[in-house]
């Protein structure tokens, strides 16, 4: 079972296929299985992304060895983030078998150092039993208020999907892929079970979290949440569009008028040439319109997609506030660059209120926890030429850029050779 570096495609071995179409043929089919002419599995995944392992394979099955091997990477992953002044994550795809492996992660002290919000995955097979998965939910929500703390926040939100990625031509587009003329992607769900579904959330107070890549995507998600935002304005659940990549002019408008998020990553602006070719020139100028959420009111904050990109913040910054491809050149509309003090401000206390926690995180001010970073180097002044000039800018050589992180008061990551003061 291989996974591609994004998660967003995956291939399997003729065992593989046989063990997990077997064990569990819904959920195989949930990863868009590539087929050939006599209906049998190629190996390739176009949805990997929806892969929960434990639909297919007990923990007991995959042995000790792989159970400390994940207990050990989770350690890994949170000690890279706090080395470059990361304290709070979404994970925004949970499973329900996965969660008593978190709890123990915790109790043996793995959350001590860091803050993590996890959201309910749902994906669109669910919607075929409406009782059941409104048991789930529920389940979800006492799983929240039985073992929510300051360290780790469950319950309050719910990850789905609406399409897929440009790369492999499974964003749902209104105009067909430039070098696909035949398609204009997958959308995950239908317009009227992506209405129910996000209806059934509002109505339990769950935060809506939806992976929305290409405009007509986005357009099927912006018109599910108005309908709900319409129907009780009173409500505060700020349901988001996460990437929120190619979005059109009115929708950019309605998000800004009803308040929905739009969660993003600016790594992934660097972008490559699959996008490129298969979009082409004139969208690609509309390729993550930040100044333009920004002048619509659209409450706007920005992560990193690990893995699908660097946990690094800083790399995000530099793309935000200079918008550089992976040509070296900035011809996918340099007006939509944004400053770094707004690219600061989205990651820190917008982020902290896209999570509903901007009363306790985000911004240094008296009566909130303790968390926050001292650097070594002006955050300001990246770029700038004199910056871009003495700096190596390529993956993990802006990695340095910290001296101290602290969280709830203690210093939990040092540069090592940095003197305590």
């Amino acid at each position: 079972i291989l996974m591609s570096y994004s998660g967003q495609c995956g291939w399997l071995n003729t065992r593989a296929v046989r063990d997990m179409e077997t064990r569990n043929p819904e959920a195989f089919e949930e990863l868009v299985p590539v087929r050939d002419d006599d209906g049998e599995c190629t190996g390739e995944l176009r949805h990997f992304h929806a892969v929960n392992f434990l639909d297919f394979y007990s923990f007991e099955e995959m042995g000790a060895r792989t159970r400390e091997g994940i207990m050990q990477a989770m350690t890994r992953t949170l000690d890279d983030a706090l080395a470059v002044g990361v304290t709070c994550m979404n994970d925004v795809q949970l499973y329900p078998q996965f969660i008593p492996f978190i709890l123990e992660f915790r109790e043996k002290g793995g959350l001590d150092a860091a803050r993590v919000r996890g959201s309910f995955y749902i994906g669109h097979e669910r919607l075929q039993d409406e009782a059941q998965l409104r048991r789930d939910l529920a389940e979800w929500k006492r799983t929240g208020a039985a073992h929510s703390d300051a360290h780790l926040v469950l319950g309050d939100s719910a990850k789905l999907y609406i399409d897929g990625t440009p790369d492999n031509h499974t964003a749902f587009l209104f105009e067909p892929y430039r070098n696909d003329p035949g398609s204009v992607g997958e959308p995950v769900w239908s317009e009227e079970e992506f209405r129910r579904v996000i209806e059934i959330l509002d109505t339990l107070d769950i935060q809506a979290i939806t992976h929305s890549i290409g405009d007509a995507g986005i357009h099927r998600v912006i018109n599910a949440y108005e309908a709900v935002i319409t129907a009780d304005p009173s409500k505060d659940l700020r349901h988001r569009v996460d990437h929120c990549e190619f979005p059109s002019a009115g929708d950019i408008a309605r998000m800004g008028r009803l308040g929905i998020q739009a969660a993003m990553q600016p790594t992934h602006f660097y972008g490559d040439a699959m996008v490129e070719e298969g979009l082409g020139p004139d969208r690609m100028r509309r390729f993550m319109p930040w100044r333009s959420l920004e002048e619509a009111g659209v409450p706007l904050s920005f992560g990193s997609d690990w893995c699908a990109g660097p946990i690094n913040p800083v790399y995000g910054l530099l793309i935000s506030a200079l918008r550089m491809n992976y040509k070296g050149k900035t011809d996918w509309n340099e007006a939509e660059k944004i400053t770094l003090e707004n690219g600061i401000r989205h990651w820190t206390i917008d982020s902290a209120h896209a999570i509903h926690m901007e009363n306790d995180l985000g911004s240094i001010e008296a009566g909130k926890l303790a968390d926050f970073v001292i650097f070594n180097q002006d955050p300001l002044s990246i770029d700038s030429l004199w910056f871009l000039l003495t700096h190596e800018i390529e993956l993990g050589k802006l990695d340095d850029f910290v001296d101290m992180t602290v969280v709830d008061g203690a210093v939990v990551y040092q540069k090592p050779g940095h003197a305590k003061r």
